[in-house]
């Protein structure tokens, strides 16, 4: 039987589009259609439905779910479905005419804020991974012998520890190029010193290098003169796993089910978004796209370090966690970017950062230097908040350090109108009483709000808990702030028929409610409680109090945009005071950047994840009942 064509009416944040779906359409996932007339979604969890990246709002007619055959209406409350598992109803039994709304943070094409912002706390000179010196050929009939005089030259003029091992290849040259007063020989970082690796009779004009930060999430690559040290181009952009898998512990799930996807995973990073960055970096820097780098050095969580290497990271999803390597590498640049598209070309030589543990990465490792904490007495702490909280403590020579799993609530994932920050994203939120007034703040000016971000939603825990909308649990109390029934709306979670408690805090697209549920504030307590309860057995193996602690270093884009005090109010932080908080952005690049450049800082990095004490907070019998005494909020104070 031949079904008449459906019209599916589409609003976006620019207009409204409508299209007719035919037989064949009509079968289809909605994030099939949608991609088929070129609006993609974000179907970061590979459209297995265990995501909120694909979520659009059914504004007239119906669907139906794609596994059980669950027929659902549009009506009021608004609802928000995923776009992956549902498609159009069988036009023969209901009305041919379909409006859905497509959030802007739904579409693939949403430009999160990516923290490109790094500040580098400590001295550095220039002297890099990749570097050419001149030699000066004392006679034209010279024996192979003199390659290695060359090096012992090399060691003395550089102050180098050991003399470099001059390669096979470089040796072939020095002998090929017996008729030449003057060479270039070029010195390479390896694990065990410095290479000789060519003799070449002409400098590199512009030796280039890159560093990059790979994130669970986002990566940033910066483009580096290397004679200089300057940044010629940075770009940043989505990492192209999170359209295999959101996190990292799925990630690791899916490569012990099925090995295949460790190839995908490392072609995801590597040729689908570093190599795309670095072509764009070269054309920021009006550098030819086929310019070869020097050197690449790399910074990103262990897991991220194990898939970026093609390293198969599934022993870091079981106790004990064991990871197939932590040492920093050193990797050929061709066999790591296998696939040079679009005509950019791969790097000569990748560094790989080390880790102290499996769920310590080279990321902290980096931090540490970058952020100063190494030269800080302490007591002190560096904390990156992420979908991993990994925390480091340092006093005088000591290094502890552990990671907790906070989940992604603070990206915005799993809530009901959470989102990454970008355009469109509720960043900040400030609540007045007597009466009650909700103002807030997104960013960028135009269009609607799309959500709310991390930052807001630290911000809604405080304020909430300080005017007494909130309980200590996270309960909506509405005798405490009676007007605030105005603005609470019965909100049914996706597929599910019991209704939950949701104050609006604006309105978006299509009068689309923007709302904290109860059921959001019971996961982003779990998340804040996770972190909290890594800071505190932290500090009480290492016998301080949080006031004894003199600075907090908190790295990353969500520690460098929240209002600390918010989340000191919150117990995100628990038991700290403003004055302690000191961001320092993107601590993973800045190191990446440093080792990049001074191969001292790449020797120093390497020492320290040595040095690194690591706690397994699984193993620790007091976490539990701390994470319990955590999802608590802290108790109003009096002003």
């Amino acid at each position: 039987m031949n079904h008449p064509p459906v019209s599916l009416q589409i609003e976006i944040t620019t207009g409204t589009r409508t299209v007719l779906l035919d037989q064949t359409q009509q079968m289809l996932p909605l994030t099939e259609v949608l991609r088929h007339i070129g609006l993609p979604l974000n179907t970061r969890c590979g459209q297995r439905g265990k995501c909120d990246g694909c979520l659009i709002d059914l504004l007239r007619g119906k669907l139906i779910h794609l596994v059980d055959g669950e027929i659902i209406n549009a009506g009021n409350p608004l609802l928000s479905v995923r776009a992956c598992e549902y498609r159009v109803t069988d036009p023969q039994n209901s009305p041919p005419e379909l409006r859905i709304c497509v959030p802007a943070r739904s579409l693939l094409a949403y430009e999160p804020q990516v923290l490109k912002d790094y500040r580098i706390s400590v001295p550095f000179s220039i002297f890099p991974l990749w570097q050419q010196i001149p030699v000066q050929r004392q006679e034209p009939d010279e024996h192979s012998a003199t390659a290695d005089g060359a090096a012992h030259y090399l060691k003395q003029s550089l102050g180098l520890r050991s003399t470099p091992i001059v390669t096979p290849a470089a040796l072939q040259q020095w002998k090929q190029n017996r008729g030449v007063s003057k060479v270039w020989a070029v010195l390479q970082y390896q694990p065990s010193g410095w290479s000789i690796t060519a003799f070449e009779q002409e400098p590199v004009r512009q030796p280039l290098g890159a560093a990059i930060d790979i994130g669970t999430t986002t990566v940033v690559a910066l483009l580096v003169d290397l004679s200089t040290g300057q940044v010629l181009a940075q770009a940043a952009n989505f990492n192209g796993q999170i359209n295999l898998a959101d996190d990292v512990v799925t990630r690791i799930s899916l490569c012990g089910q099925d090995p295949t996807m460790i190839a995908r995973m490392h072609e995801a990073v590597c040729e689908d978004t570093i190599v795309p960055l670095l072509r764009e970096t070269l054309e920021i820097a009006r550098v030819p796209a086929d310019t070869s780098l020097q050197a690449v050095a790399v910074a990103g969580n262990t897991t991220m370090q194990h898939l970026f290497a093609g390293a198969d990271p599934s022993g870091l999803g079981t106790v004990p966690f064991t990871p197939k390597f932590l040492e920093y590498l050193h990797l050929n640049g061709p066999r790591v970017f296998t696939v040079a598209k679009n005509g950019s070309a791969p790097a000569q030589a990748v560094h790989l950062l080390p880790s102290p543990a499996a769920y310590v990465g080279a990321d902290l490792a980096a931090g540490i230097l970058a952020s100063g904490l190494i030269y800080d007495d302490g007591p002190s702490l560096l904390i990156d908040i992420g979908t991993n909280g990994e925390i480091i403590f340092k006093k005088q020579d000591l290094l502890l350090g552990c990671a907790t799993a906070a989940g992604p609530a603070f990206e915005g994932a799993g809530l009901a109108c959470g989102m990454r920050a970008g355009d469109g994203a509720i960043a900040y939120v400030h609540l007045k009483t007597d009466p009650l007034q909700i103002q807030t703040r997104r960013i960028g000016e135009n269009g609607y709000a799309a959500g709310l971000c991390g930052s807001a939603y630290v911000d809604f825990l405080a304020e909430a808990r300080r005017t007494g909308l909130i309980d200590t649990m996270g309960r909506f109390d509405l005798q405490a702030v009676p007007d605030a029934q105005a603005h609470i709306i019965a909100w049914r979670p996706r597929r599910s028929s019991v209704e939950d408690r949701a104050m609006v805090l604006a309105y978006g697209q299509a009068k689309r409610p923007i709302v904290v549920a109860e059921a959001d504030i019971a996961v982003l307590l779990s998340s804040k409680a996770a972190i909290a309860a890594g800071i505190m057995i932290l500090m009480k193996r290492a016998e301080v109090t949080p006031a004894q602690i003199k600075r907090v270093y908190l790295a990353g884009g969500f520690g460098t945009y929240m209002i600390a005090a918010n989340a000191i109010a919150c117990g995100l932080l628990p038991g700290f005071t403003p004055e302690q908080i000191v961001p320092v952005g993107n601590t993973s690049l800045a190191g990446a950047y440093l080792s990049l450049v001074d191969a001292s800082a790449m020797d120093e990095i390497r020492r320290l994840a040595r040095c690194v004490q690591t706690l397994e907070l699984n193993l620790d019998p007091e976490f539990e009942t701390t994470y319990i005494d955590q999802l608590a909020l802290p108790e109003v104070r009096p002003t």
